[in-house]
């Protein structure tokens, strides 16, 4: 079982309605599984607008509630200065030699750190998932690899669908911290009109626009990594889509806060049913 604490949260809403199930996969009486998932997932991103509304939106304060919503990749941005966050592919440490097996073996790696359970890798033009992590230098894939050449720049597709705010970001290579500011900065930023907002090499300054990240200037970029920190919202950091029962990816939420989940799910359940039946005595 690869989501434990979805799961585990399906079950306990399915008691709630009394329509108790041994485990996640298995349908009930009153909901199928389906069903269930769809409530969990209502859950959990209502419970996600409620702290953060009851913060006002202060990201400091909602990840002291949350610590573990804070995630991090780290880039290397294209010499446009741009980076875009629906897709990217992220450059992995160390060099890898695929066999004709679902066992990979990598040189100088560092797969513990760099790399998660469901992450996507690209080595010599081959998409593979990862299943298990071994150690920095050993990990497994659901698919074999067939035996291709030595690729000394292994990729992964960052795993940034779940994005939601920004915190930090800063220079990895030449370590410096880069100032995001409000988009409607930006053509002040571009025009230089205002010394204030003049980007240069050690006044680095980056935008948050809709899927994309904006470096200025572009050119104290190339060649840089650059490592985000942001606040991840409740989806699947690789699809952005809805979480389901035995999936290569869990729930970000800690299991502290599986009781309230499966309250919010119970509660948003009544009142669907409460209103249909509404509807159903007015026919």
């Amino acid at each position: 079982m690869a989501s434990p604490k979805f799961d585990a949260i399906s079950v306990q809403f399915s008691k709630k309605i009394a329509d108790t199930v041994a485990t996640a996969a298995t349908a009930g009486t009153i909901l199928t599984v389906a069903e269930r998932e769809t409530y969990i997932n209502l859950a959990l991103n209502e419970v996600f607008r409620k702290y953060w509304a009851g913060v006002q939106g202060d990201s400091k304060k909602f990840l002291e509630i949350f610590p573990e919503l804070l995630r991090s990749f780290q880039i290397t941005t294209i010499s446009t200065g741009t980076f875009n966050l629906a897709l990217p592919l992220v450059p992995l440490t160390g060099t890898i030699d695929p066999t004709a097996s679902v066992s990979v073996t990598g040189v100088n790696t560092l797969f513990l750190t760099e790399l998660e359970v469901g992450d996507r890798i690209l080595v010599t033009g081959l998409t593979r998932i990862v299943a298990t992590i071994v150690s920095n230098t050993s990990l497994t894939v659901t698919q074999a690899f067939t035996d291709v050449a030595n690729d000394t720049s292994p990729e992964k597709y960052a795993s940034v669908y779940d994005f939601f705010k920004m915190i930090d970001a800063y220079t990895v290579t030449s370590p410096k911290y880069i100032k995001f500011l409000d988009k409607t900065l930006r053509t002040v930023v571009i025009t230089g009109t205002n010394n204030l907002y003049t980007p240069s090499a050690t006044h680095l300054i980056g935008f948050e626009l809709e899927g994309t990240l904006e470096f200025y200037p572009a050119a104290s970029f190339n060649a840089q990594k650059v490592k985000i920190n942001y606040i991840r919202k409740p989806v699947n950091p690789t699809t952005g889509e809805a979480f389901v029962n035995g999936d290569t990816r869990d729930i970000p939420f800690n299991a502290i806060w599986s009781e309230e989940i499966a309250e919010t799910a119970f509660r948003i359940w009544q009142q669907n049913t409460q209103e249909r039946n509404m509807v159903r005595s007015e026919v």
